[in-house]
């Protein structure tokens, strides 16, 4: 049976061990992913430029799209029905910075 002193000594070991594997996990904190890196939201190279960019990146719950842009580019929250039917929202932002 462990006295004390090992009880104190194995819980420090556990301790020991854990903690610096504790301070690698990433935190649930969420971050903004500035769309197009640094083409912003911009006429792009090729068709599948945005695609491509988005399956680089990893979207949690709670992360924002970034865009960058200048000109007549605007942009607005749609829902996929509205996006494969061209039916405007009505919301719809101008030229800036929009975070979304």
């Amino acid at each position: 049976m462990m006295n004390k002193m090992n009880m104190v000594m194995a819980c420090f070991m556990v301790m020991a061990v854990a903690f610096p594997s504790l301070l690698n996990l990433k935190g649930a904190t969420a971050e903004d992913y500035v769309v197009g890196d640094s083409l912003g939201w911009a006429v792009p190279p090729n068709t599948s430029f945005y695609s491509e960019w988005a399956a680089s990146k990893t979207f949690q719950i709670g992360d924002g799209l970034v865009f960058n842009w200048t000109g007549d580019h605007y942009v607005g929250p749609v829902s996929k029905e509205e996006y494969d039917n061209c039916t405007d929202p009505g919301i719809v932002f101008g030229p800036g910075v929009m975070i979304i």
